[in-house]
């Protein structure tokens, strides 16, 4: 259980660097894909449909698309993989163990009740939900340009 901690340690130490590296990163990219994407669909819509112009903003959206999937998807199932833990220490054979393993899986437990989450800047946290409100948001903010 002692190895299991420091796993558990070295990997909470990792996540929180990893946030701390790419949370403006994740920020940039989220705006930036934001404005990308409103831009693509305004253009796409000035295009002569299923010209090759047309086809080739369709392809850059989908790609912007998928790019900003990529990090709302990483964080999401980081996430949920940490939000499991807790369930999984309490699953194990505890009430056969002595009381200092007792202890430490209840200090292990304790130390995940605060969500492992990585955010854009501390600003919006990264998950599926942003991803739709962002392809929401980019179709919003083309219909408001295109009036």
């Amino acid at each position: 259980m002692k190895e299991l901690t420091k796993s558990l340690q070295r990997l909470l130490r990792i996540s929180s660097d990893i946030e701390s590296i790419f949370q403006h990163i994740a920020f940039v990219q989220v705006i930036f894909s934001l404005f990308n994407l409103m831009c693509c669909l305004f253009m796409t819509t000035n295009l002569e449909a299923y010209s090759a112009a047309f086809f080739v903003q369709l392809q850059v959206y989908f790609a912007l698309a998928t790019q900003l999937s990529i990090y709302c998807i990483f964080a999401q199932n980081t996430s949920m993989a940490f939000s499991e833990i807790p369930f999984a220490i309490y699953q194990n054979e505890w009430f056969s163990v002595s009381k200092s393993l007792k202890s430490m899986m209840i200090i292990n437990i304790l130390r995940m009740n605060n969500p492992v989450v990585f955010t854009a800047s501390k600003f919006v946290e990264l998950s599926l939900p942003l991803l739709v409100k962002i392809l929401r948001m980019s179709y919003s903010f083309y219909t408001v340009l295109r009036k």
